[in-house]
């Protein structure tokens, strides 16, 4: 799994320069009624702000997860260590080691990360001192560029979500290794 760039950052994302660039050039026409434009930039920003907030409760779930798997491991390995053959032990480390690769995935899915957020309030009132009648219309491509970064964020915990669920089911798949381990050390015991 690639390492975390700890560099990210919704600016360097090519739609969003591209939406943001279009933010600042951008006119409006007139006769063009850009209400229900506006209203439409705030659902999807929304809409996309809700999908980072089900990635960032997915990538909880999976360190819940792996916290009880991990701790189900150690209970096992303490036995293990204690009642069988130490190759039997040492096959597990692949599992533990996934696990704990799988835990930094989520963590970071799940930690703070750099967010576009539309302009704020001060910004409004100065769009609709500076632009008068056209403020409104002028304003929602910022909502766009918004999005746009938003969208990159939403890319990087999505990328990061999928690499621990891989790596979780990698770990459960690991699991054989002791079982194999055990039944090879019980044959050749015997």
């Amino acid at each position: 799994m690639a390492a975390r760039d700890r560099r990210f950052s919704f600016r360097n994302d090519s739609e969003f320069k591209d939406a943001d660039r279009y933010a600042k050039e951008f006119t409006p026409k007139d006769g063009v009624d850009y209400e229900w434009v506006t209203e439409y930039a705030k659902e999807h920003y929304g809409r996309i702000d809700k999908g980072v907030d089900n990635l960032e409760q997915k990538a909880d779930s999976i360190i819940n997860y792996l916290g009880a798997y991990t701790g189900l491991l150690s209970l096992a390995s303490i036995y293990s260590v204690s009642a069988v053959h130490w190759s039997v032990a040492v096959s597990a480390l692949p599992t533990f080691v996934l696990s704990v690769a799988a835990m930094k995935e989520a963590a970071s899915a799940r930690s703070p990360i750099d967010k576009p957020i539309p302009p704020d309030v001060l910004n409004a009132i100065e769009f609709a001192e500076a632009y008068g009648s056209d403020a409104q219309a002028t304003f929602i491509p910022r909502f766009g560029a918004a999005s746009k970064g938003m969208k990159a964020v939403n890319g990087e915990k999505a990328r990061l979500v999928n690499n621990a669920t891989k790596l979780m089911i990698l770990a459960f798949a690991a699991l054989a290794l002791p079982i194999i381990a055990a039944a090879v050390h019980s044959y050749l015991a015997s």
